[in-house]
């Protein structure tokens, strides 16, 4: 067990070094131009951009707008004309995410809402749907379903949705300058990572992962309280928290039990 320990030993103190030199990529990345399905656990947008993403993408702007067709007045945000069934030309990077599925901005979200309206507008906007109108319809309802599945990638993930709302309220966080500071959370994960690599049934793993899921759920209602607060320096330290133990349940998930 002691050479399971010290084996163990740098795994631990690398998925700290890991999550640094991770933070570093994440500067090189614009969340509003990657693709929904690829690097899900890794995105960033850099402090130079910030201004005009946040101009151009807020949670509080008016989004009222007529059709084109029929002239039918909307007062929100929405996909498709609820007059003539119009699919909506108008680019759609600029609006939140939380607008683009139909939810009031918040922090706090009810994943099952997020799913039923993710659902709901796959299914309104599907192709085949709008197979009978012209090719440039067929298009935009593809544009609009990528649209749809980049804000649910982001309002899905603790992680991302915390850095997606400090973003939109003007508030950098998680970039290279920065540096740690919570050593106690540094010394929690190093001890966790070392239990998942010194664990050797499933059963195991299943009780640090059910143990990690708390912690996450702890962090989520600490940012509910903070971002209430706009205390954004707390909000930053609970972030970082929040992708130390992130890496930690991805390490659950390529855990594989040892062979006999």
């Amino acid at each position: 067990r002691r050479q399971l320990h010290e084996a163990s030993a740098p795994r631990s103190f690398g998925i700290v070094a890991e999550a640094h030199r991770e933070r570093n990529q994440w500067q090189s990345r614009r969340l509003l131009h990657q693709s929904p399905w690829r690097q899900v656990g890794h995105f960033g947008v850099r402090h130079a951009g910030l201004a005009r993403y946040a101009s151009s993408c807020s949670a509080f702007q008016d989004e009222s707008w007529g059709c084109g067709k029929c002239g039918h007045q909307h007062k929100c945000f929405n996909f498709i004309c609820n007059s003539c069934g119009l699919v909506k030309p108008e680019e759609t990077r600029g609006s939140c995410h939380f607008k683009v599925l139909g939810l009031v901005p918040n922090f706090q979200v009810d994943k099952q809402i997020v799913d039923s309206a993710y659902k709901d507008l796959q299914k309104r906007l599907h192709p085949d749907r709008h197979a009978q109108g012209c090719r440039e319809q067929m298009e935009l309802a593809g544009t609009h379903c990528t649209r749809i599945n980049e804000a649910v990638s982001v309002l899905r993930s603790p992680l991302r949705r915390a850095t997606y709302w400090m973003e939109l309220n003007g508030v950098s966080v998680l970039q290279e300058e920065q540096r740690m500071q919570d050593m106690e959370t540094m010394e929690e994960v190093m001890e966790l990572s070392e239990a998942i690599a010194m664990a050797t049934t499933k059963q195991e793993v299943g009780g640090i992962d059910e143990q990690i899921g708390r912690k996450v759920k702890e962090v989520e209602d600490k940012l509910t309280d903070v971002f209430d607060r706009k205390d954004w320096d707390a909000a930053r330290i609970l972030v970082e928290r929040l992708q130390m133990l992130e890496r930690l349940e991805e390490r659950i998930g390529d855990w594989q039990e040892p062979s006999s």
